[in-house]
This record gives structure tokens, C-alpha cells and sequence, in this order.
């Protein structure tokens, strides 16, 4: 097996007493309740976030951490209700993405960790960044996420709004054409236009 290190972005990680590891992800909606729906935050998840946490836990990927120690991924979670639930995702990798019915991969913008728009199972989308700011964009330390995410919201017509640092909801009334055109502006953004 050729072995290969990755970059993923991730909010926190801790040592605990007895030296093991968490990984925590946050996450937040003002649509979703992520607290109560565990396909909802797995379609949230970037494919190589997602692919480093499953090697993480088979014990396929080489984590620093004290020999015989394991490793937690704990996803803290926002719920409609208030309050925040912590999920762990080892109980939550069983599950599918079943709300998942299509997804179409970007192109362009942060070369191994493209962003993906995934279509739900009630027709809206979202689009998942694999981190925001992203950690590899031609811009560098140039790029201004806030500038990016308020002209993305505005490339197209559809009704989309930030609804997490690194995740766009897209109401179900978008159409193929806004799907292109979203795509066609993640792939062509090169920052603010010159004054």
C-alpha cells in the first residue's frame, strides 16, 4: 500500500487523559437539524474529510498519537431545538448517505479537495467545501472567503445562502442551469476584480 499524507481541516483536536485522540468537527444549520438527522450531517462532509476519517478509524492512516491509544472523531452538532449534540463518528460511518440521490464534482478550485453539490433526496442541494478559507487555491493567503462566499451567493439565481463556513444550501427551486453556473464561478474565481 503506497502511503501518502493528506491535509484536512478540522476545528479542533484534543489529547485526554489517557492520551488518546479527538478530532472534532463542528457543524451548524439554520435549516437542518444536524442534531437529529445523521444522513444530513454524513452529506455534509467532504469526500476527503470523509475518506481521512474512515482511515483514521480502520487504522489505514498514520495519526500522532501515544502507541495502544485510540482515536475519537466527534462531530459537535447544532440542533433547531438550541443546544449542540456531540455525534461520534465511528457509530455514524454505518450509516449511508441515503438522502444523497446525485452529486456533481467541482473543478478547479482547490486542487485533490474540489468542492461537491450534492443533490437531496427533497430536490435542494448542498454544496460542501472541504474547508473555508480553502487550504489550497491558486489566491493563497490572498483569498477573502468572505468576498468569495457573498459573490457565490449572488453567481446565480437560485435561492442559496452560507449555512455553515465550508456548506451552501440551495433551495430545491434550483435548476440545472444554477448548478452550472455555480460551478462555472467556483472554477473561474480568482478573487476580488482590480478597482
Amino acid at each position: 500500500m503506497e502511503n501518502f499524507d493528506v491535509s484536512i481541516a478540522c476545528d479542533d483536536t484534543a489529547v485526554t487523559a489517557d492520551g488518546s485522540l479527538r478530532i472534532i468537527e463542528s457543524m451548524f444549520s439554520t435549516v437542518c437539524d444536524l442534531a437529529h438527522d445523521p444522513a444530513e450531517v454524513l452529506a455534509r462532509l467532504h469526500p476527503l474529510k470523509k475518506q481521512v476519517f474512515d482511515q483514521v478509524l480502520t487504522g489505514n492512516a498514520h495519526v500522532q498519537t501515544m502507541p495502544g491509544r485510540r482515536v475519537d472523531i466527534e462531530l459537535h452538532v447544532s440542533s433547531l431545538r438550541g443546544g449542540v449534540a456531540v455525534l461520534h463518528y465511528a457509530d455514524l460511518g454505518r450509516k449511508t448517505m441515503d438522502t444523497v440521490v446525485g452529486e456533481a464534482q467541482g473543478r478547479g478550485f482547490e486542487p485533490g479537495a474540489d468542492p461537491v453539490i450534492r443533490q437531496m433526496r427533497d430536490k435542494s442541494f448542498r454544496l460542501v467545501f472541504h474547508a473555508m478559507p480553502p487550504l489550497h487555491h491558486v489566491l493563497g493567503a490572498a483569498f477573502d472567503p468572505e468576498h468569495f462566499c457573498e459573490a457565490l451567493a449572488a453567481s446565480c439565481a437560485a435561492d442559496m445562502h452560507q449555512d455553515d463556513r465550508d456548506v451552501f444550501y440551495i433551495a430545491q427551486s434550483a435548476g440545472a442551469a444554477d448548478i452550472r453556473q455555480i460551478l462555472a464561478f467556483i472554477r473561474d474565481y480568482r478573487g476580488k476584480p482590480a478597482a
